[in-house]
């Protein structure tokens, strides 16, 4: 009779429990979902900036190669600064993610910041607004905002 009585008070207690947990459960999930694919999406953009930035440091300013100031004791190479920003951009463009394929996050847009060479060393700054792959349309979190700033120097001796 004791068991019985014990038994018929606990029924039904571990329903809240379940939902109290499922709630964490997904919001957890919403959360690493989406540190996630900013992660992602900040290695490849990072990735994506270095590559294009090192195809244009490999256009020479043959001027300035060929026929050096005397003057001037250079032992890198120089960089043609406007053959590597053009040289640059189109790099980018080729390297973007294709749109049509099946992402988590989709990039709604991308551009450069900054762009500057001094012959010898060139930087660039580029920003890129990416759609989160789980969104809040009520707190108005859908997107995010990724900025990436790198630099490459020419080295090359002579």
């Amino acid at each position: 009779m004791v068991k019985n009585r014990i038994a018929e008070s606990d029924y039904g207690s571990i329903a809240p429990l379940i939902i109290f947990y499922f709630t964490i459960l997904m919001v957890l999930v919403f959360i690493v979902s989406n540190v996630a694919a900013v992660y992602i999406s900040r290695r490849e953009l990072s990735n994506r900036l270095e590559s294009s930035l090192l195809v244009a440091a490999k256009e020479l300013d043959q001027m300035s190669y060929y026929y050096p100031n005397p003057l001037i004791e250079r032992s890198r190479v120089p960089i043609d600064c406007v053959r590597a920003k053009y040289a640059f951009q189109r790099a980018l463009e080729r390297n973007r993610p294709n749109p049509h394929l099946k992402r988590s996050n989709r990039l709604i847009s991308s551009s450069v910041l900054n762009f500057q060479c001094d012959g010898f060393k060139l930087s660039a700054e580029v920003e890129e607004l990416n759609e989160l792959p789980f969104q809040l349309r009520v707190f108005k979190i859908e997107t995010f905002r990724n900025r990436i700033e790198a630099g490459v120097t020419s080295n090359y001796l002579r």
